[in-house]
């Protein structure tokens, strides 16, 4: 569907520990499964009551950094379509560099994770943790939200 998508079989869950959350929000663009995605800057999209609150207040975007990073999108969601993103678990993510078990991870280009090492920046920020190791181009699993 999208370019860049990371994994080609797309949101690839290992586990959710039995609670997945997960948040709905409406696509900007097209977007594929296994994407990690943040929330659109978008300003005045809710007002200050639930009453007013409808899912597409929300609005998901691609190519997230280690700082615009919201979690993973489970499906394949076409433009202005509706769309769930994975907050928590485990997924499996490709890998850009070594990735290393037990180390933070961030998102590099291409939807991949690499070892977040050295002083944290917004290109740099930690995002998951590593539960596999993996070499460049492979895949790991990494752990969503710290």
């Amino acid at each position: 569907m999208a370019a860049g998508i990371g994994n080609p079989v797309g949101y690839t869950p290992v586990l959710d520990g039995g609670v997945p959350r997960i948040i709905g929000g409406l696509a900007g663009t097209n977007l594929s499964g296994g994407t990690y995605v943040y929330a659109s800057g978008g300003v005045d999209n809710v007002s200050s009551g639930l009453g007013t609150y409808t899912t597409n207040d929300i609005i998901w975007l691609g190519d997230a950094s280690g700082i615009l990073y919201t979690g993973v999108l489970i499906q394949d969601t076409g433009s202005n379509t509706y769309g769930a993103v994975a907050t928590r678990g485990a997924v499996i993510s490709l890998a850009d560099g070594t990735v290393t078990a037990g180390q933070l991870v961030t998102i590099r280009g291409g939807n991949a994770v690499a070892n977040a090492a050295g002083s944290f920046h917004a290109f740099n920020f930690p995002i998951a943790r590593a539960l596999t190791s993996a070499g460049s181009e492979t895949f790991a699993i990494v752990q969503l939200g710290l």
